[in-house]
């Protein structure tokens, strides 16, 4: 990573490359620092992350719900899996505008946007994980008179928990991208989005732009390590997977 920055930063000194479109990575670096230790960005920051999170948490209940469902009853996943196939290839941003006029802008119809792109992965990996829980740990538990709710409460759900904490952390990073992306094109000014938009179309040097998405993909690196050491904490029996 250093070796490609040092050589663009080369690059542009040289004039190979054209800084009125590319600005110099150190630059763009030395702001990105500067930016994630201003009190005014990191607030809107936080307002990226709020609504990223409320739709995380929501996609993380209709999955988790859903997939578990899917997975316990086969006839419900043959129900649901052409309206899944069908809406799983949506981008997000497109139903925004519907979520907007609905809504209006703010966290809202960004909240909402995040759970539709959020929400597929978690489903899923909870989906396959049911399907991949032991039949004879779900027979023994059935001959100890548990009915089936309670197989699945009691012996499905824990042993799918992994999988469906892997869905959640793909989405998280979808999650991020999404509620950033609605900020851009259909937020109110605020988050990390708004705050890319107002610099690129306010005349601001474009160091200012590239370092606030650097910024944007460094949080993004934040949440994915967190969630990482949570699984550890989770899961610590995985490690022997090679996970």
């Amino acid at each position: 990573m250093a070796t490609v920055v040092l050589g663009l930063e080369l690059l542009i000194r040289v004039r190979v490359l054209d800084t009125a479109s590319l600005p110099s990575p150190l630059a763009v670096l030395g702001r990105t620092v500067r930016l994630l230790g201003s009190a005014s960005f990191l607030l809107e920051v936080l307002r990226t992350l709020r609504v990223a999170l409320l739709g995380l948490m929501l996609a993380t209940a209709v999955g988790v719900l859903l997939g578990g469902l899917m997975g316990t009853s086969s006839r419900l996943a043959r129900m649901l899996v052409v309206p899944v196939e069908l809406l799983r290839p949506l981008p997000p941003i497109a139903i925004a505008p519907l979520l907007v006029l609905i809504y209006g802008r703010g966290v809202p119809a960004g909240a909402l946007a995040v759970a539709f792109g959020a929400v597929w992965p978690i489903l899923l990996n909870t989906f396959y994980g049911i399907r991949s829980v032991d039949p004879i740990a779900r027979q023994a538990a059935a001959s100890f008179g548990l009915g089936r709710w309670a197989v699945l409460r009691r012996v499905s759900m824990p042993s799918a928990a992994p999988f469906a904490f892997t869905g959640i952390q793909i989405a998280s990073a979808i999650a991020l991208l999404v509620a950033i992306s609605v900020e851009v094109l259909l937020g109110d000014g605020t988050g990390i989005g708004g705050y890319i938009l107002q610099a690129g179309t306010g005349g601001a040097p474009l160091e200012i732009v590239y370092g606030a998405a650097v910024a944007a993909g460094v949080v993004g690196l934040a949440v994915n390590v967190g969630l990482g050491a949570l699984e550890r904490r989770l899961f610590p029996w995985r490690l022997g997977l090679g996970r």
